[in-house]
């Protein structure tokens, strides 16, 4: 490629600073560095004058031969080697001259330059400002670039494609969506006739440059996040690897170096420009895609070290400001990412929060107990990063607020308020958070002298309008919740107290203060900005008075309707009932009064704006239709066709002779027709009469207990502290031909001092799943974290229902349960509906395996790390630790332990690591994984030894050195170089060396041979090795040969002894052959370890932590006919049932218990399952 002249290289570079200060809000720094000639500076100060937007109208851009002059910029931020050799440098005189001056000839292009360094001038001023009026300037911008772009060739190519290069660039900068991504590919194409090699050093940071525009476009497109992502993790790799270094510590090592060589100059330069925001931006869509752990593990602490090391070794004040702003957003995200794992409460979120309140308001004095924004000083700095922090603040004192919710007492249960009025730290609590509410309900549009509403904050910008009211609708409701709540404690009992602030002291008068403020933010901020109303009827102009429902993101608009829908309820409960009014709350409001008349209006042109909004731009379900017309209905009473005897007769109109209304007598109260039993019915026995309301109640209620108790509380089962497993699943087929209990999966769980289950891990929750937990005794509470390995229905159909449950929990108690869930990005994808649902979400913390492969392309290769490699990087990147999650010392879950935690490791409790699985996951973009498990005692190091090992291999085919890497048997010149180029690492890395330390380890088997292949169906089909090696690579599972050579590696060197599970039998292993051919493995392959076959029921005690330093390794079963806990030794096999369940005796009552006895007992556990034993709620 020709060589660009050293003024264009210099031009490029100044270029990549400019980007660099308008990404970082430097806009001061912009001004300075682009020199205007005396118009072009008048049209800019024009701009700050009064109403000096509408000079942008004109916009000025034709108006300038060389609108800037001249670039003021110190040489050693871009290279002092270049800029000496440049023929426009002069020593004495910095500035490069871009018009003709006396003595010096102009270089071709500079006229082009001068005009996109005045483009990225208005840019600058358009982001600063940031208002609608002036953001709607951009097209122009757009126009101008075209109008400027090189047309000509000059007398350097190489200098003219550079050039159209940055105009397309700055193009794809200014543009949003398709257009930003059409420009970046306009850009590639222009680079290629420069670099026809992709592999060309010089070509690297244009092509990363062309990719990190790419992600941002496909950002802002709907539903392209992970195109995105995928584009901002190759700009991440590729700039690590890198030539010439082509390593991460080398590169990392110049960013440490400086700017002292040009090199150095231009990957600092890179990394502050494209790199650091990549991760930024890599993280905000693992936000958007509620995956806050991975957020804070893409914002790892190295960022802030190097960032560190670039500040401090940079002698320029460009650099250090540019540093602090990246690390300033990094802050933020984190905090963000803290907000949404719901850990307001954690130190961190509190301390990062009063650090960046005075890294950028300077408020070294911000208070996390008083509800108070920062003032909005006009024409102040770094207005987005500002506006970013204020609303992280308000997220984290809505959070604080709305735990009012969850610690007030339930007005039904006597004993709770009883206890909470006892209980300082409860009390403190509620007086805090109700502090909270009141302060931010008022923050929402009052702001005292010194301070800002949040109003304030996004006036005039609409989008963030749009987002204000999202959360004002959300805070309109939770007001409303709190007041019902407070007002029904105020009455049960008339004597409680809650120890509120000031003079609230009854909680009747606390709603009625708190219903006052929430009807002045209602009344205030529905003055501002009219609420949504059909197209037709919105006013002139109406941008900026009405609320428009298409133009809310898909994440605001469920809770701007949710939020209004339920204070239009509770409202008009209120007001329609007389009873209900809280004393002068509505005719005493500060912004005046609120009626009837108003509210409706308001509330019947909102779901009318829906329904032709849902029409227009939505999917109109019908079913959403239909519940809206009945939301109109809370305005009206509807009444019943009376009946002249009295009653309600809308649902028993008489039709014919036959019509019998009385025979609902005794149920449907609003039935009078027969006062006494009849006489010929009187003679009855009570069995043949009919049942009343009182039987249906009660067998209804008792039903409905029953359910909630399998799901509001952890289960008890002894014995006490032990860790233990327990099958669920009998057969893997999809479809099964006969079985009754299909799909399922496994449960670990461990029980404490108490026998009650305080860590649950479910593995592979597929079909029937829930249901074969609860025949097993257990509650959804039991379950902590849930493990799904791939994306197969089988695996993972009753997560749904699990998440499910646990939103109906939170309707019967308010308690909110969150599953902490290991996944596949495929299996995430497949469950996207449930981890991105507003109203299900939050009972969901996402935690995907393989997130890091893009970044990290030996990743999968990399994976079950040994106990030499359990580094502190290695925990972060492969492993998932978790911890007891802790309220006021009480243990109330489990909790990842997050990345950047500073932790020395003792409370590592469980880990998590992900292993190598080859499996067909037909989701495009996940392999498939097994788990190591390993548990360690409560309280004890990391360092100790005494962990048990839990290993899992999914759904695997055998995979092994001497199948694919010795033993390929095409071993052509084109596979020996990927397969054997290195012994040391060869390409495909087996499967049974990763659970050399397990000790307990779950296989799965599929089935023996090609049983639906007619020329092989037959054993006698399998003579030799060619036969067998076929089966085993066509397959998606192990099957028998490929069992036989993975059970024969790990026992060949075992560094412990193994007890071996094993499950995912195919249905066609029916009449007896389950058990059969692990007697036959156990026999010929581990006759020291123990095979055991999985069927729903086999409970393994895997280890007791009551027996002091018994040695991992002591198995034992229960025994299903004497419920006891038996020596693995004694365990025998019995079939019952059409489906074949395999029940596991010990010898003893196999020998002992009469046939009777044994099909009764056997006959219950099949049918009924095993009873579910906790805590009664008095104990509680």
């Amino acid at each position: 490629m020709p060589e660009c002249s050293d003024i264009i290289y210099d031009l490029e570079k100044v270029n990549q600073i400019i980007d660099l200060c308008i990404d970082c809000e430097l806009y001061d720094e912009v001004n300075d560095i682009i020199g205007l000639s005396t118009n072009a500076q008048s049209y800019i100060d024009d701009l700050y004058k009064p109403n000096g937007e509408k000079s942008l109208e004109a916009f000025g851009l034709e108006k300038f031969d060389f609108p800037v002059e001249v670039i003021r910029i110190t040489p050693s931020i871009i290279s002092s080697e270049t800029i000496q050799a440049s023929l426009l440098f002069r020593a004495k005189k910095p500035p490069y001259p871009l018009k003709n001056e006396a003595g010096i000839k102009p270089k071709p292009l500079l006229k082009n330059w001068s005009d996109l360094f005045w483009a990225k001038r208005i840019r600058a001023e358009l982001l600063c400002h940031n208002k609608d009026t002036w953001n709607k300037r951009y097209e122009d911008l757009l126009t101008f670039l075209d109008r400027r772009i090189p047309v000509s060739k000059s007398e350097n190519q190489t200098d003219f494609i550079l050039t159209k290069f940055n105009y397309l660039m700055e193009q794809s900068a200014v543009a949003t969506s398709e257009a930003s991504y059409g420009y970046a590919e306009r850009a590639r194409d222009t680079l290629y006739k420069l670099y026809k090699e992709y592999d060309d050093p010089e070509r690297g940071p244009y092509d990363r440059w062309i990719l990190w525009n790419k992600g941002m476009a496909y950002q802002h497109m709907v539903g392209r996040n992970q195109e995105a992502v995928l584009d901002f993790n190759w700009v991440i790799r590729k700039f690590w690897l890198q030539k010439p270094e082509k390593n991460k510590e080398k590169i990392e090592k110049i960013l440490r170096e400086g700017c002292g060589h040009k090199r150095n100059v231009d990957i600092v330069l890179e990394y502050l420009i494209n790199i650091v925001p990549a991760y930024l931006q890599r993280a905000a869509i693992n936000l958007k895609l509620q995956l806050g752990y991975h957020a804070l593990q893409t914002l790892s602490k190295g960022l802030d070290d190097l960032l560190l090391k670039i500040k401090g070794d940079s002698p320029e004040k460009l650099i250090c400001d540019a540093t602090d702003h990246l690390q300033r957003r990094i802050d933020l995200q984190r905090i963000e990412a803290l907000l949404q794992l719901d850990l307001e409460n954690d130190d961190r979120a509190k301390d990062w929060l009063k650090k960046a309140h005075d890294d950028i308001f300077n408020d070294k004095d911000w208070n996390p107990k008083v509800v108070t924004l920062p003032l909005n000083e006009e024409g102040s700095s770094h207005k987005a990063i500002k506006t970013q922090l204020v609303e992280h603040t308000l997220k984290w004192f809505e959070q604080k607020a709305s735990r009012l919710l969850r610690i007030l007492p339930n007005p039904q249960n006597k004993s709770k308020i009883e206890k909470s009025t006892r209980d300082e730290n409860t009390s403190e609590e509620i007086k805090q958070s109700f502090t909270y509410l009141k302060g931010l309900i008022k923050i929402f549009w009052h702001a005292e002298q010194g301070s800002s509403s949040y109003w304030d904050w996004v006036e005039g910008n609409n989008q963030d309008e749009l987002i204000y009211f999202s959360r004002w609708a959300q805070l309109l409701k939770l007001g409303m919740e709190t007041v019902d709540k407070l007002r029904k404690l105020g009455g049960e009992p008339p004597d409680f107290r809650l120890n509120l602030p000031t003079s609230l002291i009854k909680p009747g008068d606390a709603s009625a203060c708190l219903l006052e403020d929430t009807i002045d933010l209602y009344l205030f901020l529905s003055k501002k900005k009219k609420l949504p109303v059909i197209r037709d009827e919105r006013p002139k102009n109406h941008r900026t008075k009405t609320i428009e429902l298409e133009n809310l993101r898909s994440d605001d608009l469920p809770d701007f309707t949710n939020g209004l829908s339920v204070f239009y309820k509770k409202m008009s409960n209120y007001l329609l009932k007389e009873k209900a009014i809280p004393p002068a709350a509505f005719q005493n409001s500060r912004k005046g009064a609120i009626t009837l008349t108003l509210l409706k209006d308001d509330h019947l042109q909102l779901l009318a704006a829906l329904d032709e909004f849902h029409e227009e731009f939505g999917e109109n379900q019908q079913i959403h239709a239909l519940k809206r017309c009945d939301e109109r209905l809370i305005w009206h009473r509807v009444k019943g066709k009376a009946d002249p005897k009295g009653g309600c007769t809308n649902c028993l109109m008489e039709i014919n002779e036959s019509f019998s209304p009385e025979s609902f007598d005794g149920l449907l109260l609003c039935q009078t027709f027969q006062k006494e039993i009849p006489s010929d019915k009187k003679e009855l026995p009570p069995e043949k009469r009919n049942m009343d309301h009182n039987d249906y109640e009660f067998i209804m209620q008792d039903t409905e207990k029953h359910l909630t108790e399998h799901l509001a509380w952890h289960s008890q089962q002894p014995p006490q502290q032990t860790l233990r497993f327990i099958g669920l699943q009998r057969w893997n087929s999809l479809t099964p031909a006969q079985g009754k209990s299909v799909g399922g999966g496994y449960f670990i769980y461990r029980t404490d001092s108490d026998g009650e289950v305080d860590l649950g891990i479910a593995i592979d929750p597929g079909f029937d799943y829930v249901r074969n937990l609860f025949r097993m005794g257990f509650s959804l509470m039991d379950v902590d974290i849930v493990l799904i390995s791939h994306a197969h229905p089988d695996h993972l159909w009753d997560f749904e229902s699990m998440v499910q449950l646990l939103h109906e929990l939170e309707g019967k108690t308010h308690k909110i349960h969150q599953l902490n869930v290991v996944l596949t990005l495929g299996s995430y994808h497949r469950l996207s509906h449930i981890i991105n649902n507003p109203g299900l979400r939050r009972f969901i913390n996402p935690l995907v395996l393989d997130i890091r492969k893009e970044i990290e392309p030996n990743f999968f290769k990399k994976l079950a790390r040994t106990e030499e490699d359990k580094t502190p990087q290695n925990l972060l990147n492969y492993c998932f630790s978790f911890s007891q999650k802790k309220e006021n010392e009480k243990t109330i879950g489990w909790q990842p332990v997050l990345p950047g935690s500073t932790n020395n490791g003792t409370n590592r409790e469980i880990e998590i690591w992900p292993t190598r699985a080859y499996h067909e996951d037909y989701s495009e973009i996940s392999d498939s994984f097994g788990f190591l498990i390993k548990v360690r005692e409560q309280d004890s190091s990391e360092t100790d030894d005494k962990q048990f090992c839990f290993g899992y291999t999914g759904d695997t085919k055998w995979v092994s050195k001497d199948l694919y890497n010795q033993g390929c048997p095409n071993d052509e010149p084109t596979c020996q170089e990927k397969c054997h180029k290195d012994k040391e690492a060869p390409r495909w890395k087996d499967v049974a060396s990763q659970y050399a330390d397990c000790d307990v380890l779950l296989m799965h088997l599929g089935s023996l041979i090609n049983h639906k292949k007619k020329d092989e169906d037959h054993f006698k089909d399998y003579p030799n090795a060619e036969k067998c090696e076929a089966l085993i690579r066509s397959k998606n599972h192990p099957y028998l040969m490929g069992m036989i050579r993975f059970l024969r590696e790990i026992y060949k060197e075992p560094r412990k002894d193994k007890l071996i599970l094993m499950g995912e039998f195919g249905e066609e292993l029916r009449g007896g052959i389950r058990t059969d051919i692990v007697k036959r493995l156990q026999q010929g392959l581990t006759r020291d370890w123990q095979i055991v076959p999985v069927d729903v029921g086999l409970d393994i005690l895997l280890h007791s932590y009551a027996e002091g330093d018994q040695p991992i390794g002591k198995f034992e079963f229960l025994c299903a006919l004497c419920d006891k806990h038996r020596p693995l030794s004694e365990i025998d096999y019995f079939r019952f049932g059409q489906d074949e369940a395999i029940f596991y005796i010990c010898k003893t009552c196999k020998k002992a218990t009469p046939a009777d006895v044994r099909q009764t007992r056997l006959g219950q556990l099949y049918e009924i399952g095993r009873e579910l034993r906790t805590f009664s709620q008095k104990a509680r």
